[in-house]
């Protein structure tokens, strides 16, 4: 752990302060910690097993190597984590990636009820953090050079003030962040328009089995996912032209959506054991500052349409990112150096999840699949009859690969080539305007 003298005018220093304890922050927290820091983990809520109620749940494989580092990837299994392996509906068919048992490509799904709790008792137990539960932050601090140097947080309970220095000071309190309206930001975003439904069911039966599965159907996107607790996560994407027949009971027809699905689940041998509960107005947003002592992680960052599932595992691995590229500078104590790394830091997420943010915040209008760029429909269509190019999909999909990695020359003209030949055998039709459209 390392040493510094307490800086005039604060109540304690530490190196790293966080804001906000979900899974970015608690990622974040924890991997500083592991490699020396001292850190301050600071949440608004009082309960240490508060979680966040309107989420998919659906860890992405990307995030997979960094529960390994963070050690919790054990425990998450042992508390009935999922593998998230996945069926995929579309008009074309059905996409089912053969799998190996042993990949280690995929996540889980894990309810957020008990995800949020093992990450923030993780981050209670380590000795390098500093749990703050229930402290709100009140103002971030600024030298001349404002820079951001640390934060006053109170706590309305004991009700006390704090004033805690910091190297860097990261903001994981996300949409709404309370960090990053005390920055100058300038945002980009893309209209989601689409409003989400998620609820939960046990004795629920899927065609799939155990393996989730995803509908793109019409406008809209639904989605069942078995989940830890023996009951399955029901989730739907319901586009704005499609929103009337969930004005008058919303629950009623949560339920009854799923019945017209191409083989669907059994709604009525099973039982809702949650309320339904409803997000809207979730668009696509990035967020962008120059501070310097001051990052964003997750949806701080970046708030992304949940159709796609990637909130979790960007959060995670986003926060593991930022412990890379700044450690250093922390470590040297520099604060020149830190703000360099925090440039890398912030060009290096956006690089590395463009492709991935296009086409998700592109498909939130509710639009067909494209023809030409990205060529969804040959791929969708290649993939329900090509295990290899279902198993491309899926590493595309677990957010392992990039887009550029995804539509090589290579790559397309194999797709193109079994697309032509499954024509020419007529096993597929050359037009499809199926009532199904999604």
């Amino acid at each position: 752990m390392m040493e510094t003298q307490l800086t005039t005018g604060f109540d304690a220093q530490v190196d790293v302060l966080v804001i906000g304890s979900g899974p970015a922050g608690c990622t974040t927290a924890l991997r500083y910690a592991q490699e020396g820091l001292r850190v301050a983990l600071v949440e608004r809520k009082r309960a240490m097993d508060s979680f966040k109620p309107v989420c998919t749940h659906f860890i992405q494989g990307c995030a997979t190597p960094v529960l390994q580092k963070m050690g919790v990837l054990d425990t998450l299994k042992a508390a009935g984590a999922v593998r998230n392996d996945i069926h995929i509906w579309t008009r074309y068919g059905w996409i089912k990636p053969e799998v190996d048992a042993d990949a280690q490509h995929h996540g889980y799904v894990i309810r957020r009820s008990t995800l949020d709790p093992i990450l923030r008792d993780a981050a209670q137990n380590h000795p390098n953090i500093e749990l703050y539960m229930g402290w709100r932050l009140v103002k971030l601090i600024e030298n001349e050079q404002q820079d951001i140097i640390g934060a006053e947080i109170d706590s309305a309970e004991q009700k006390r003030t704090l004033r805690l220095a910091a190297q860097l000071t990261v903001g994981a309190d996300g949409r709404n962040s309370a960090v990053a309206e005390g920055l100058p930001i300038r945002i980009h975003s893309t209209e989601n328009k689409r409003t989400f439904f998620v609820s939960y069911y046990e004795n629920l039966q899927l065609t799939s089995g155990a393996i989730s599965q995803l509908w793109f159907w019409k406008k809209d996107i639904a989605y069942c996912f078995p989940s830890d607790g023996g009951v399955t996560l029901m989730c739907l994407g319901i586009h704005e032209d499609n929103m009337a027949q969930f004005k008058d009971n919303p629950e009623q027809a949560f339920h009854d959506y799923f019945k017209q699905l191409t083989d669907g689940p059994a709604m009525d041998m099973a039982q809702r054991v949650a309320p339904v509960t409803k997000g809207k107005h979730m668009h696509t947003q990035r967020r962008y500052h120059d501070r310097s002592g001051v990052a964003l992680v997750g949806d701080a960052l970046l708030g992304i349409d949940p159709f796609a599932g990637t909130g979790i595992g960007w959060a995670i691995q986003g926060g593991d990112w930022l412990v890379e590229e700044t450690l250093p500078a922390l470590k040297a104590q520099s604060p020149t150096h830190l703000r360099q790394a925090l440039a890398r830091y912030t060009q290096l997420h956006e690089t590395r999840l463009r492709g991935h943010t296009w086409m998700i915040s592109n498909y939130s209008s509710g639009r067909d699949f494209n023809y030409v760029f990205p060529p969804e429909r040959l791929l969708f269509a290649a993939a329900v009859d090509s295990p290899e190019i279902a198993r491309v999909l899926d590493l595309f999909l677990n957010r392992v690969i990039s887009l550029r990695q995804l539509i090589t020359p290579k790559f397309l003209l194999h797709v193109l080539w079994v697309r032509l030949r499954l024509l020419l055998l007529g096993r597929q039709p050359w037009l499809n305007t199926s009532a199904e459209r999604g």
